[in-house]
């Protein structure tokens, strides 16, 4: 499910692997392109779910293959979620209905950054002092470059995963870029050369 800005979401695993907090994630990411205007617009649109299920309700086996078929193609007409699951149009309507009402399905759109003028993606390891995890945290999760940001159990404080025009772009948020970057310790910056998958979609 899509993320929202400052949740936290901890990520438990049984191995040696460093465990997260998640403070912002890459569904979370707004383009920094649209006008408040725009923005507004956009966020009247947002619907609020107005029938939640109990927290650990598992989906139905009709709901599982529902959203097996909308995560292909979110716009997928109800006559084909029907034809292909075998059952008729009219219940195929209720179940998605049901499901968007609930909030269990929230489509989104996924737009690879470099469509969007932003043709570098970097992994950074970013280290700082105990004292200064909370507003280097509030400060890289609100900067535009910023589309993931984890609080790690590990040498780095955080992951932080970001997009940039071009590397000057880049080069320019290392060397201090960002509010709160004279807090920064330490420092590793992975290029990422191709992105093979995004959102459990294999890229092309």
């Amino acid at each position: 499910m899509a993320g929202r800005r400052g949740q936290r979401q901890i990520l438990g695993r049984r191995c040696a692997a460093p465990t997260s907090a998640r403070t912002t994630s890459a569904a979370a990411w707004r383009l920094p392109r649209l006008t408040p205007d725009q923005i507004a617009a956009l966020a009247g649109q947002e619907t609020t779910p107005s029938a939640a299920r109990p927290s650990g309700t598992p989906l139905s086996g009709l709901e599982r293959d529902t959203v097996a078929v909308l995560r292909d193609d979110a716009r997928t007409p109800f006559s084909t979620i029907a034809r292909t699951l075998g059952i008729t149009e009219s219940r195929a309507r209720r179940t998605v209905a049901a499901l968007l009402r609930s909030g269990l399905l929230r489509p989104r759109v996924e737009v690879d950054p470099r469509d969007l003028g932003y043709a570098v993606e970097a992994v950074l390891g970013i280290g700082c002092r105990p004292g200064a995890v909370k507003r280097l945290a509030a400060s890289l999760a609100d900067h535009p470059a910023t589309r993931f940001l984890a609080l790690t159990a590990a040498a780095s404080v955080f992951t932080h995963g970001g997009v940039f025009r071009d590397e000057e772009h880049l080069a320019d948020f290392l060397t201090g870029g960002f509010e709160g970057s004279e807090e920064v310790t330490s420092l590793e910056c992975s290029l990422q050369l191709e992105v093979l998958k995004r959102y459990w979609t294999t890229r092309p």
